[in-house]
């Protein structure tokens, strides 16, 4: 099975290596050291800043999907408590009709997971054999060479090597270590998937059984990786912790830049471009009276208050 991802374990590898070249060129010494582990965290700013497009499609996927929603809860009403074999039929008929005729493609947000699931598994299946091919008991991946894999595999930092797992690290402080970069990595990832949930889903979706099984996963997914992370090279730890970063930077972009329609954040966003549409009018109106009337008419008089005549005090 595994077979399958060799092409792309060499196509990784040349890439790896070109960056680490192109990092000596500047700079940074040859052979075992910084360059190698920097070389890893520009793989994985270059993978995902290749898959940016695709993010850009999903975003706009998602917001379709989103806005359908009413759509779907309509016919799922209408299909609900019916199990005839006709009913089931008619249901998935009629939802896809309304996904065609939108555009919209409800597997779309996993897309960027699935591209990126091929890079992770190649990343890893290099790293881990890494001894083996500098040992000789593993075949060369490319340019990854016998030498240049003793060089990656000589590679440390606070006593930990590139290929070395939680469990094969050899002494505490290198375990202690390796689990505060595990536990960076789940906080990252707990951090950037509850602030999309909390501030960037339309506030009609936080609801039913979906959203609670959403709500559950947030949790999950964390709790998962502090136990895959036990097994991943420390090699594949810093390519995890910098695309979790760079998830939690592109949520934050995406909340302050592109809000989801419906959302907390949206709302905020238009609360604050009304707030600076109004201070721009207000300016203008003290600076240029006559270009304001132009634009926005004759500004309103306060009227003032008409006082009550006061009543004279009987004798």
């Amino acid at each position: 099975m595994w077979e399958i991802f060799k092409p792309l374990e060499w196509a990784v590898s040349y890439v790896f290596y070109g960056i680490h070249e192109f990092l000596t060129l500047i700079g940074f010494a040859k052979g075992a050291g910084p360059a190698w582990i920097l070389s890893i965290i520009l793989l994985t700013v270059l993978v995902r800043v290749c898959m940016l497009p695709l993010f850009v499609k999903t975003l706009h996927s998602t917001r379709k999907l989103q806005a359908i929603q009413p759509e779907i809860k309509a016919i799922q009403k209408k299909y609900k408590g019916k199990k005839d074999q006709a009913s089931k039929q008619a249901l998935t008929q009629e939802t896809m009709a309304v996904y065609q005729k939108a555009g919209a493609n409800p597997f779309g947000s996993c897309l960027p997971l699935l591209v990126q699931s091929p890079f992770f598994i190649a990343l890893f299946t290099m790293l881990r054999t890494m001894q083996d091919v500098a040992n000789g008991n593993a075949a060369e991946y490319g340019p990854i060479t016998r030498d240049v894999a003793g060089q990656i595999e000589s590679t440390s930092f606070f006593g930990i090597k590139l290929s070395d797992t939680f469990g094969t690290a050899g002494s505490l402080g290198a375990q202690i270590t390796l689990g505060v970069m595990i536990f960076i990595m789940c906080a990252v990832m707990f951090i950037s998937q509850r602030i999309v949930m909390l501030k960037n889903m339309p506030i009609a979706a936080k609801e039913g059984p979906q959203f609670q099984a959403q709500k559950t996963m947030v949790y999950v997914f964390p709790v998962m990786y502090i136990f895959s992370g036990v097994i991943f090279p420390t090699g594949l730890l810093v390519y995890m912790m910098t695309t979790n970063i760079w998830t939690l930077l592109q949520g934050i972009w995406q909340i302050k830049i592109m809000p989801t329609p419906g959302s907390e954040a949206a709302e905020k966003k238009d609360l604050k471009e009304e707030e600076k549409r109004e201070a721009e009018k207000e300016l203008l109106k003290t600076i240029d009276p006559k270009e304001y009337e132009i634009l926005y008419g004759q500004p309103d008089e306060k009227k003032q208050q008409r006082k009550q005549p006061s009543k004279k005090k009987k004798k």
